[in-house]
């Protein structure tokens, strides 16, 4: 059973914190969005030669927001980005949940050049989550790395994508770049 857990789940079990996993399997469950691993290494064996772009975003300050506004807080607030996500990119995209609030998307058939304006504008949407009633906005740092340009497999391309996410924490974060 362990195996179909969020690793996040997982580890709050290892350390007894029950009801904390039980909330992160809810949470997953409830973001509608599947660890994507498995679909990405297949398409870049049945395609070695074909581009694909793969992007790693997270809410900037999420740490922030759960310890200001409550756990129930940061879930509305994932909760309201993966919504986003799944409105903003078309049905051929691979979207997925790393863990705790980063994401991953994985975009076939594309390059960074193409991609980079679309990905710049979801970055800079307006996002929003609700506590006791008021509402309270929140912002994403998005990093993204192109196959096979930058990347011989999905690992790499994967940490090519999260080295772009930190740069953009390290120039202030609220923002996208390859």
């Amino acid at each position: 059973m362990s195996g179909s857990l969020p690793p996040a789940a997982l580890q709050a079990l290892q350390q007894g914190r029950m009801i904390e996993a039980i909330k992160i399997v809810r949470t997953e469950h409830n973001l509608g969005l599947k660890q994507a691993k498995e679909q990405v290494e297949q398409y870049m064996r049945q395609n070695p030669q074909k581009h694909c772009v793969v992007a790693m975003l997270d809410i900037d300050d999420f740490k922030l927001v759960n310890d200001v506004y409550g756990h129930a807080a940061g879930d509305g607030a994932l909760q309201k980005l993966a919504e986003s996500m799944k409105q903003y990119f078309s049905k051929d995209v691979i979207l997925g949940r790393n863990g705790g609030d980063e994401f991953s998307i994985f975009m076939p058939d594309c390059t960074v050049e193409e991609v980079k304006p679309f990905l710049k504008k979801f970055t800079g949407e307006t996002r929003k989550f609700y506590c006791k009633g008021e509402e309270h906005t929140f912002t994403i740092s998005l990093g993204f790395a192109e196959y096979p340009v930058l990347a011989d497999d999905r690992s790499q391309l994967m940490r090519c994508a999260d080295m772009a996410l930190y740069e953009v924490k390290m120039r202030g974060k609220n923002g996208c770049m390859a």
